[in-house]
């Protein structure tokens, strides 16, 4: 009897344990299913959520003295930063990679003094760039612009269309001609072809340059700002700037082969638009006479901490225009000849505020296309033969 009464007691006790871990192992498959639906829920809302780019698209890097080196994403919820290498300072021997987790905003790790880190930053739908930093005794803040991918000007429209320009000359008399550059034409949907409050033209390799100093002057310049609108802006403008020269380029070779060449001018005027701007001018002094009379105003002269208005942020349009194109222009040959034959000469004029006209009841975002508009260079190759 007590036998029976064990067996059925032992039965018993390994049926609850068994039905114990039946019970254990559905409550774990019934969380377990509870979580994943979870999960995909939160991944599918996180898809459907529109993720645009937030502004600025600036990578800011930090590097502390000695103990450490930070890299801080402005755009934390979109940037994702790569290949960060740390290498010797005299061998450039690469000693490691720091691996990093693209939704964390900071990454920070141990750089001794003098070695390099390298790494590549990426934003969906923006160019990858490429940064080296070594770290030092003091504390270092750099900025990276990263540049859209897209553009809404095809290069091979603008190339097309420039030499169209250049082939069709205006005719001033029998012997005497100009060729105008419109830069606008190429410029839409609120692209520009200068950053507002700003005066070198708006290449790619020019708003880096415009980084350094609002980092380098944050008090003179803190009122500058390089929108999205100027990065994909600078795209459009080096397929202008580069059509702008091979052209060119041809011309002064043409030109340099012409006997009855008097003299090439080309004519910069520059303009702002009528938005109040009180700054001051951080860079080295600037002053250009013109070799006649054919503007209102001959001399163009700005000092160094000078407070610029419109028409002085013009007049700096002009001139860093003139600076830069001559840069580009030096590249030709012909060019470098007829300069030597004293038969190229710059005449810049800056023109002020370019008005805008009937402002009222337009939207934001026409307001800023007008602007846009505003801000820009006319460009001028006149031409004067003498008579056989």
């Amino acid at each position: 009897m007590k036998q029976r009464y064990d067996h059925q007691l032992k039965t018993t006790l390994i049926r609850d344990r068994i039905a114990a871990k039946i019970c254990h192992l559905i409550l774990l498959c019934v969380l377990f299913a509870v979580s994943a639906l979870a999960a995909e829920q939160i991944k599918s809302t996180a898809q459907s959520r529109p993720g645009p780019i937030v502004w600025p698209p600036v990578v800011e890097i930090m590097a502390k003295p000695v103990s450490g080196f930070v890299l801080s994403g402005l755009t934390a919820d979109t940037l994702r930063c790569e290949q960060v290498m740390w290498r010797h300072p005299q061998s450039g021997e690469l000693l490691g990679t720091v691996a990093t987790d693209p939704g964390t905003k900071q990454f920070t790790f141990e750089l001794p003094n003098g070695h390099t880190v390298e790494l590549t930053c990426q934003l969906p739908g923006y160019t990858a760039r490429q940064y080296a930093l070594t770290a030092g005794t003091t504390p270092l803040q750099q900025n990276i612009l990263v540049f859209p991918t897209e553009v809404t000007v095809e290069k091979e429209m603008i190339a097309e269309d420039m030499v169209s320009v250049f082939n069709d000359p205006v005719k001033l008399s029998d012997t005497d001609w100009e060729i105008t550059i419109d830069i606008k034409k190429y410029l839409s949907d609120s692209l520009a072809f200068f950053v507002t409050g700003y005066y070198r033209y708006n290449v790619s390799s020019s708003l880096p340059v415009l980084q350094g100093l609002i980092d380098e002057h944050p008090q003179q310049l803190g009122y500058l700002r390089i929108t999205e609108q100027d990065l994909r802006s600078s795209l459009v403008i080096d397929n202008l700037i580069s059509a702008i020269y091979s052209n060119s380029h041809q011309l002064f070779g043409q030109l340099e082969q012409d006997s009855t060449l008097k003299i090439l001018h080309i004519d910069i005027v520059g303009y702002a638009d009528d938005r109040t701007i009180n700054a001051v001018y951080v860079e080295e002094s600037i002053r250009h006479n013109n070799p006649d009379d054919f503007f209102p105003v001959n001399e163009i002269a700005i000092q160094q901490g000078e407070t610029i208005n419109n028409t002085k942020l013009s007049q700096l349009r002009a001139w860093y225009t003139m600076n830069d194109l001559q840069a580009l222009f030096s590249q030709s040959d012909p060019y470098k000849e007829l300069v030597k034959m004293n038969k190229i000469d710059y005449r810049l004029y800056g023109a002020g505020v370019s008005e805008l006209e009937n402002k009222s009841g337009l939207t934001e975002a026409e307001l800023n296309k007008k602007y846009a508009e505003a801000r820009r260079a006319t460009i001028t190759l006149r031409g004067e033969h003498v008579t056989q």
